[in-house]
Formats: structure tokens, sequence, C-alpha cells
């Protein structure tokens, strides 16, 4: 990292309030903020990001609810540039990943260069001008080059869900969590049996008077030991940072190990061996164990980890219905086998509009076209990054740009960009 990168510049700080840019930079997550880092790594300090939301963070800025911590180990999933010596768990909670992201970017000067609670409503390339023209929700805005870092899980799965305005009781998505909402004494439902179902069930399960659990395809899930990293670890990794760079370097050969592996069936099932193994440890009743056991090869779909969610399901107060939801009428939950589960409060745990959907039908390009119509359902980018037609732009988290640890892409696609 350069002296720009370590420490708040000593020149007059550049205002939020300009209204035109070298760089753009849209949304404040940890794709911004690698963004916002690479650019005064490289000497580019005339940025500004705007952010839709109040807060850095981004997926870990919305997601607040009860249980929520990253799936891919700490270590791994930081800054290259910016380690942590001091996670405190294998895989970090929500709360401090957040607050990571928050430190990093205001140790490195990023904080003051966004512009909170602005919405883009479009970019249009102005081919004369040579530069991006923007509309936000708080003024016009140009650039001469525009990065996209919305990330791919922003937007709500909730339209597949009929019904969900009928109903009289409390129903919100998992990234939309009430404050202080433990479920007490009420009877619960979860739709949904990934990413993040699989950590509010176990969380929700010791609260609720009775838990109904709707599954509509079964996760490959490993179990997941989270071990507090003892005091002593931390202190060898801070006064010895060598360590620190051996472990990310295990955990990143180990992760991109076994992606690799799964793209050859006969080592997905080799994988999946200890897998069905853990399965079968874990779930005794047999059919239970065989509504949870997928029907497709481990990497299909993504696997998941967890060693709270097979104990959860078990428990007297909680039901696993292995069907998907019809619909949502005024008191309850009917799935398509047109039972109705009568409830207290649904929370909807179906995940989020994979992709960049939340601004691709607004960057309208040289054509006139927006992303939205030039993919026309079948999203692509060149290494997931740029497209065709919409000259300096670029995508942070693309289409297909692969699988792992989030900042590790962002980290790779800013060195292109």
């Amino acid at each position: 990292m350069t002296s720009a990168q370590q420490q708040e510049t000593t020149e007059p700080a550049q205002t939020t309030e300009d209204t035109h840019h070298e760089v753009i930079i849209v949304g404040a997550g940890l794709s911004g903020i690698a963004a916002a880092a690479s650019l005064r790594e490289n000497g580019i300090d005339d940025f500004l990001i705007i952010e839709r939301r109040s807060g850095i963070g981004g997926t870990w800025h919305q997601n607040t609810y009860p249980g929520c911590e990253c799936d891919v180990p700490s270590h791994l999933y930081s800054y290259e540039w910016a380690p942590n010596p001091d996670w405190s768990r294998l895989f970090a909670p929500q709360d401090e990943i957040r607050r990571y992201i928050e430190d990093v970017a205001a140790k490195h000067g990023v904080t003051r260069r966004i512009r909170f609670d602005t919405t883009l409503e479009s970019a249009r390339w102005d081919e004369e001008g040579q530069r991006w023209e923007i509309a936000t929700d708080r003024g016009s805005l140009t650039c001469h080059h525009l990065i996209s870092a919305v990330g791919s899980i922003q937007e709500p799965n909730v339209d597949a869900i009929k019904g969900l305005k009928d109903f009289k009781g409390r129903t919100f998505h998992s990234s939309a969590w009430p404050d202080g909402y433990t479920g007490a004494g009420e009877r619960v439902a979860v739709i949904g049996t990934g990413a993040s179902s699989i950590q509010i069930t176990p969380s929700l399960q010791p609260h609720v008077e009775h838990l109904t659990v709707f599954q509509r395809t079964p996760s490959w899930i490993n179990p997941k030991p989270n071990p507090r990293i003892p005091k002593m670890v931390r202190r060898l990794f801070r006064q010895v940072p060598l360590t620190y760079r051996i472990m990310r370097g295990a955990l990143l050969m180990g992760a991109e190990s076994v992606v690799l592996s799964l793209s050859h069936p006969w080592m997905a099932r080799l994988f999946s061996i200890p897998t069905r193994l853990y399965l079968r440890s874990a779930v005794k009743d047999p059919e239970l164990r065989r509504v949870l056991t997928p029907d497709y090869l481990l990497g299909c779909k993504r696997a998941l980890i967890s060693s709270k969610f097979y104990p959860a399901l078990q428990q007297p107060n909680v039901r696993l219905v292995p069907r998907a939801v019809a619909r949502v009428d005024a008191t309850g939950v009917i799935d398509v086998d047109g039972e109705h589960h009568e409830v207290d409060t649904i929370v909807v745990a179906t995940g989020f509009h994979f992709g960049n959907a939340t601004i691709s039908d607004r960057v309208i390009g040289r054509a006139g076209k927006t992303l939205d119509e030039l993919w026309d359902g079948v999203p692509s980018a060149y290494r997931g990054t740029i497209v065709s037609g919409f000259p300096n732009f670029a995508l942070l988290w693309g289409p297909n740009s692969g699988t792992g640890s989030a900042f590790a892409i962002a980290e790779a696609q800013m060195t292109y960009v």
C-alpha cells in the first residue's frame, strides 16, 4: 500500500457535493471500498462513492438477522492489503465483519468520499462529451469512469410467494429483520432452507412456541466448527505477520482446490462422502434424513456449512415441511400439497435476485440500450467486469464472476480495471 492509503491526506478534503469526478463508484459495500482503495493506490484521488443506505458494509450492513455470520473463513474473507489479525472466530459474525469494513474505509481515507442516502436513478453514456451523466435522487453528477459495486445479493427474492400482502400477521424478509425480534412465544414460519435459513432456524428455535420450516430443495450441508481464536494466536498474527500470510495462503489454496475439484463429477462424488456421513450421524430419523438428502451432485448448487441446523430441526417444537409454498393467506401458509399451516409470523428466507439487477435497468450505454436490454435475460461480461458498448464502465461481481471470497474477487477485478 502507498502512503496515500495508509493515512488521511493532508490536502483539503474533497467535498461530496462536487458534481463532476474522474470516477464514480456505486455502492459502499466491500467491493466499493476495494475499488476506492485501489484507485488511491494508483494515484487516482478524484472519486466519489454513492450509497443508497446510511452506512458502510453493503450485505453486512443490511443483514442483521440472529445468527448471521460468514461461511468463508475470516482470514480469507478480508482484504489482502488490510490484514486483520484480531478476528475473534474462524467464521466471523456479521457485526464484526461490518466493523472491519468500516474501519478499513476510515483508515484509508475513503469514508469522507461517500455520499450516503443517495440512490442511482440512471446512468447514461454521453458519446459527444465522452462521459457518464448520472441522475440520483439527490441531484445530477458526471464522471469519466463509472464502477458498479452494488454487489450481487441486494434485491430480496420475494416475488414468487403469492399472497404475502394478504397475511394479517407479521412478515418480513431475512434482510429486513426487525430490531430485537426473537419470535418469543410465537408460531413462526421460515420459508426456505438456504444460507440464511440455516442460520436463522437454530437462532429462533429456542424462543418460539413452534417453528415450521418450508424446504423446496434440500442443500448439501457440511459441519461448521467455529471456535474462538485464542488470544495467543491473535498475538502471534500481529507480531509475526508472516504467520498470518501463511494462514491466509493455506485457506485460499484449500478453497480453490475444492472449487476446482467439484467441476469433475467423480471428485464431487468423492467429496460428498463425508457430507453424507455427517447427515447420517446428525439426523437419526430415516424419513427426515431422506427428505434432507439432495438428488444432485455436490457443487451443482451452493454447498452450505452449519453444525446447528440439523439439531434444530429435530427439536420437538420444530417441523420441517419438505414442500414448496404455494401461497399465503390471511392466517398462514399453504404448501403445494394444499396443507394449511397457521402461524403468527412469516420469515421469508428465500435469498436474493442474484446478479446486478439493482442497476442493470438503469445503466444506458452507447446504443441507447440498458444493460437489461442488451443482456435480454442472459447476463454476460468479459472477465465478469466489462461490457461491450458501455465505455469506461466496470462491474465488480458482474455476471459469472466466480465463487469464493468476495474480497478476493473484488480485488482481482479492480486489478484488471
